[in-house]
């Protein structure tokens, strides 16, 4: 079943704190009679520490909860507005306006047992950056989540319909990350949303990732085309930029059910897992895609790319069926590439997925990981 006939849909909240500005109060479509607007940022400095171990700091200065070394003697500066900042380390294209950055320090909560970032927190990063790209945007609150007034009152909504990334190199705990937004250039119908993890202080892409989103009309449970004013609206803050991914446009097909490996039943979302649209997140779906694979897979393999397609959202008390295949042997010097499936009891589809997998031997060792094992 297609996305566009498919009866329900994956909302997430992509504009939390971001949405159109209505032109006016006329009785015109809700998503034809907006405006853009940009918001005028206030900037301030703050210096850190180029070292990075600490050992020069004098203080710290707390900003929207990240810690940052305010004095050192060997300094860095950075440039802060809000969750979203900018420094002199982004990338070449600092002077485009139409990229939006924001930076993560990776928390201890949010790594595994190899002290790397989880999947989970991937999703996550993705999700809060799309966010800052909204508020950036200039989009102002709304009634709801991820609606505006206008889009309220047409009962529209934007969701998520594929989302993709591949990973370089994991950022480890402790590692100051900077995600680079922007809008890719798409159709009538489709809103794509690319970005870039760097690591903050060498300039280094950790990873690349697009996220497809649509509105959605909610009575009909149909997609609808932008309305013009839209289109030129989005054609302002579009970047033709590439992600050079290898995986770009990936379709992802059905995976039969008799020609699943690994069959893992009994999934159910955990109350943690609703968001404000009382269904379970998105970022949710690939810990379930996780739970299929077999444990030989993940004990000497890591995650290195992941494509999701949703096709249903999914409510509480519910029970989902996790299948998944693998198309190579599980080897030591080999990639491993899986498909995934996820559905209800009754055999409706919820999810397509693909993943590859990279022998953990072959992932560049990150010499601050290596250096804390020997003093063990």
């Amino acid at each position: 079943m297609s996305a566009a006939t498919s009866p329900l849909f994956l909302h997430v909240g992509l504009l939390t704190s971001a949405c159109f500005v209505p032109k006016s109060s006329t009785d015109k479509q809700a998503a034809g009679s907006l405006q853009w607007k940009r918001k005028t940022r206030i900037h301030r400095r703050i210096s850190a520490s180029s070292t990075g171990d600490g050992s020069n700091y004098s203080s710290l200065e707390r900003v929207d909860g990240l810690m940052l070394p305010k004095k050192s003697k060997k300094a860095d500066t950075y440039l802060v507005t809000g969750t979203s900042h900018d420094s002199r380390f982004a990338s070449n294209n600092m002077d485009d306006d139409r990229i939006f950055r924001s930076i993560f320090q990776v928390r201890s909560y949010e790594t595994g047992s190899d002290m790397t970032v989880s999947i989970n927190t991937v999703l996550n990063y993705l999700q809060e950056s799309a966010v800052v790209w909204g508020r950036e945007m200039g989009f102002t609150e709304g009634v709801g989540f991820a609606r505006t007034q206008e889009l309220s009152k047409q009962d529209l909504s934007w969701v998520v319909v594929k989302l993709q990334f591949e990973i370089d190199k994991y950022p480890t705990w402790g590692d100051v990350v900077q995600v680079e937004s922007w809008m890719n250039k798409s159709g009538k119908k489709v809103l794509c949303l690319n970005s870039f993890f760097r690591d903050i202080k060498s300039d280094e892409i950790l990873l690349r990732a697009s996220r497809s989103f649509v509105l959605l009309n909610n009575k009909t449970r149909r997609r609808i085309k932008f309305p013009d004013e839209v289109q030129e609206g989005f054609e302002r803050y579009q970047l033709d930029r590439s992600l050079n991914a290898h995986n770009e446009n990936l379709k992802i097909p059905k995976l039969e059910e008799a020609a699943a490996d690994y069959v893992y039943k009994g999934l159910t979302p955990k109350w943690s897992d609703i968001d404000f649209n009382n269904h379970v997140n998105n970022t949710k779906y690939a810990n379930w895609i996780l739970e299929g694979t077999p444990e030989s897979l993940a004990t000497s393999h890591k995650l290195v790319s992941l494509a999701l397609e949703f096709r249903r959202e999914c409510p509480p008390k519910t029970t989902i069926t996790s299948f998944t295949t693998l198309k190579d042997s599980i080897t030591e010097s080999d990639e491993v590439h899986c498909q995934h499936l996820l559905q209800f009891e009754d055999g409706s589809e919820i999810l397509r997925g693909a993943t590859v997998w990279k022998p953990k031997g072959l992932l560049p060792i990150n010499q601050k990981l290596d250096s804390i094992a020997r003093t063990k």
